[in-house]
Protein backbone atom coordinates (compact mmCIF):
# COMPACT_ATOMS: atom_id res chain seq x y z
CA UNK A 1 0.00 0.00 0.00
CA UNK A 2 3.17 2.61 0.02
CA UNK A 3 5.28 1.12 -2.45
CA UNK A 4 5.65 2.23 -6.44
CA UNK A 5 5.49 -1.47 -7.66
CA UNK A 6 4.20 -4.25 -5.82
CA UNK A 7 5.71 -7.81 -7.41
CA UNK A 8 4.88 -11.07 -6.23
CA UNK A 9 6.27 -14.17 -7.83
CA UNK A 10 5.24 -17.93 -7.28
CA UNK A 11 6.66 -20.94 -8.45
CA UNK A 12 4.25 -22.20 -10.94
CA UNK A 13 2.29 -19.31 -11.95
CA UNK A 14 4.97 -16.80 -12.78
CA UNK A 15 5.22 -12.97 -12.17
CA UNK A 16 2.26 -10.14 -11.28
CA UNK A 17 3.08 -6.75 -11.61
CA UNK A 18 1.28 -3.84 -10.01
CA UNK A 19 1.98 -0.36 -10.62
CA UNK A 20 1.77 2.12 -7.86
CA UNK A 21 -0.87 0.32 -6.27
CA UNK A 22 -4.11 1.50 -4.42
CA UNK A 23 -5.87 -0.81 -2.24
CA UNK A 24 -9.73 0.00 -1.80
CA UNK A 25 -11.72 -2.77 1.10
CA UNK A 26 -15.07 -2.51 1.16
CA UNK A 27 -15.87 -4.56 4.21
CA UNK A 28 -19.33 -5.56 6.09
CA UNK A 29 -18.77 -5.79 9.83
CA UNK A 30 -20.29 -4.84 13.30
CA UNK A 31 -18.31 -2.62 15.49
CA UNK A 32 -18.04 -5.41 18.19
CA UNK A 33 -16.78 -7.07 15.78
CA UNK A 34 -13.79 -4.76 14.53
CA UNK A 35 -13.48 -4.15 18.50
CA UNK A 36 -12.75 -7.41 18.82
CA UNK A 37 -10.46 -7.99 16.01
CA UNK A 38 -8.31 -5.20 17.30
CA UNK A 39 -8.16 -5.59 20.79
CA UNK A 40 -6.31 -9.12 19.57
CA UNK A 41 -4.19 -7.17 16.94
CA UNK A 42 -5.52 -9.52 14.42
CA UNK A 43 -6.17 -6.38 12.42
CA UNK A 44 -3.64 -3.81 13.84
CA UNK A 45 -0.24 -1.67 12.75
CA UNK A 46 -0.03 0.30 9.52
CA UNK A 47 -2.84 -1.51 8.07
CA UNK A 48 -5.03 -0.30 10.37
CA UNK A 49 -3.46 3.24 10.71
CA UNK A 50 -4.63 3.74 6.83
CA UNK A 51 -8.34 2.05 7.07
CA UNK A 52 -11.72 4.43 7.24
CA UNK A 53 -13.77 2.04 9.51
CA UNK A 54 -17.44 3.75 8.42
CA UNK A 55 -20.74 2.62 10.54
CA UNK A 56 -23.91 2.95 9.46
CA UNK A 57 -26.24 4.04 12.27
CA UNK A 58 -29.17 2.66 11.10
CA UNK A 59 -30.60 0.56 7.57
CA UNK A 60 -32.69 3.49 6.01
CA UNK A 61 -36.49 3.04 4.95
CA UNK A 62 -36.96 -0.61 3.77
CA UNK A 63 -37.21 -0.69 -0.25
CA UNK A 64 -38.05 -4.14 -1.53
CA UNK A 65 -38.16 -2.94 -5.22
CA UNK A 66 -35.23 -0.43 -5.98
CA UNK A 67 -35.16 0.88 -9.77
CA UNK A 68 -32.32 3.19 -11.11
CA UNK A 69 -33.76 6.32 -12.21
CA UNK A 70 -33.22 8.50 -15.18
CA UNK A 71 -31.15 10.94 -13.64
CA UNK A 72 -29.74 8.54 -11.25
CA UNK A 73 -28.09 6.60 -14.90
CA UNK A 74 -27.18 10.11 -15.96
CA UNK A 75 -24.94 10.78 -12.94
CA UNK A 76 -23.67 7.42 -13.53
CA UNK A 77 -22.57 7.86 -16.84
CA UNK A 78 -20.94 11.49 -15.60
CA UNK A 79 -19.27 9.87 -12.97
CA UNK A 80 -17.40 7.24 -15.73
CA UNK A 81 -16.39 10.16 -17.45
CA UNK A 82 -15.24 12.66 -14.72
CA UNK A 83 -12.96 9.72 -13.39
CA UNK A 84 -11.88 8.40 -16.74
CA UNK A 85 -10.44 12.06 -17.38
CA UNK A 86 -8.95 11.85 -13.79
CA UNK A 87 -7.18 8.95 -15.52
CA UNK A 88 -4.53 11.24 -17.46
CA UNK A 89 -4.24 13.49 -14.07
CA UNK A 90 -0.61 13.54 -11.95
CA UNK A 91 1.19 16.03 -10.54
CA UNK A 92 2.04 17.07 -6.95
CA UNK A 93 -1.34 19.57 -5.52
CA UNK A 94 -0.36 22.70 -4.55
CA UNK A 95 -2.10 24.49 -1.65
CA UNK A 96 -4.04 28.03 -1.69
CA UNK A 97 -2.58 30.33 0.83
CA UNK A 98 -5.64 29.70 3.29
CA UNK A 99 -5.66 25.89 2.91
CA UNK A 100 -1.79 26.25 4.31
CA UNK A 101 -3.27 28.36 7.59
CA UNK A 102 -6.43 26.34 8.09
CA UNK A 103 -4.12 23.03 7.98
CA UNK A 104 -1.49 24.27 10.30
CA UNK A 105 -4.14 25.81 12.63
CA UNK A 106 -5.74 22.76 13.12
CA UNK A 107 -2.83 20.47 13.19
CA UNK A 108 -1.53 22.65 16.51
CA UNK A 109 -4.41 22.98 18.05
CA UNK A 110 -6.57 20.28 17.10
CA UNK A 111 -5.19 17.18 16.31
CA UNK A 112 -1.80 17.31 17.70
CA UNK A 113 -3.95 17.64 21.43
CA UNK A 114 -5.45 14.87 20.59
CA UNK A 115 -2.88 12.38 19.98
CA UNK A 116 -1.60 13.74 23.31
CA UNK A 117 -4.65 13.05 25.47
CA UNK A 118 -5.66 9.87 24.13
CA UNK A 119 -4.15 6.82 25.83
CA UNK A 120 -6.13 3.91 24.36
CA UNK A 121 -3.11 2.56 21.87
CA UNK A 122 -5.61 2.26 18.84
CA UNK A 123 -7.01 5.30 19.31
CA UNK A 124 -4.20 7.24 19.69
CA UNK A 125 -2.70 5.51 16.46
CA UNK A 126 -5.59 6.72 14.38
CA UNK A 127 -4.99 10.01 15.84
CA UNK A 128 -1.08 10.18 14.96
CA UNK A 129 -2.82 9.40 11.11
CA UNK A 130 -5.59 11.70 11.25
CA UNK A 131 -3.53 14.21 9.05
CA UNK A 132 -2.36 12.13 6.86
CA UNK A 133 -6.22 10.71 6.18
CA UNK A 134 -7.63 14.52 5.61
CA UNK A 135 -5.32 15.04 3.24
CA UNK A 136 -5.92 11.95 1.11
CA UNK A 137 -9.95 12.83 1.52
CA UNK A 138 -9.16 16.48 0.75
CA UNK A 139 -7.31 15.94 -2.45
CA UNK A 140 -10.44 13.22 -3.61
CA UNK A 141 -12.62 15.82 -2.86
CA UNK A 142 -10.74 18.78 -5.01
CA UNK A 143 -10.35 16.24 -7.89
CA UNK A 144 -14.12 15.97 -7.96
CA UNK A 145 -14.73 19.30 -8.35
CA UNK A 146 -11.87 20.33 -10.96
CA UNK A 147 -8.96 18.37 -12.78
CA UNK A 148 -6.62 20.96 -11.09
CA UNK A 149 -4.65 20.21 -8.56
CA UNK A 150 -5.15 22.67 -6.33
CA UNK A 151 -6.17 21.95 -3.15
CA UNK A 152 -8.20 25.05 -0.75
CA UNK A 153 -9.10 25.54 2.67
CA UNK A 154 -12.78 24.87 1.65
CA UNK A 155 -11.34 21.09 0.29
CA UNK A 156 -9.82 20.27 3.68
CA UNK A 157 -12.74 21.74 5.71
CA UNK A 158 -15.13 19.65 4.05
CA UNK A 159 -12.69 16.71 4.02
CA UNK A 160 -12.16 17.10 8.08
CA UNK A 161 -16.23 17.06 8.42
CA UNK A 162 -16.62 13.92 6.53
CA UNK A 163 -13.66 12.39 8.63
CA UNK A 164 -14.98 13.44 11.68
CA UNK A 165 -18.90 12.08 10.75
CA UNK A 166 -16.97 8.58 10.53
CA UNK A 167 -15.59 8.65 13.97
CA UNK A 168 -18.47 8.64 16.48
CA UNK A 169 -18.18 5.06 16.78
CA UNK A 170 -14.26 5.35 17.23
Amino acid sequence: YDEEVFEVSTKNKGCDIIERPCINLLGCMTPEITTSLLKQNIISGGFNRRCIFVNSANRGEPNPRPTITEAQKAAWSECLAHCTRLLKISGKFTWTPEAEAFFDHWYVTEKHPKVRSNTDIVTQGYYVTRDVMLLKISMLIALSFSDTLILTDNHLRLGLQMLTSTEYSL
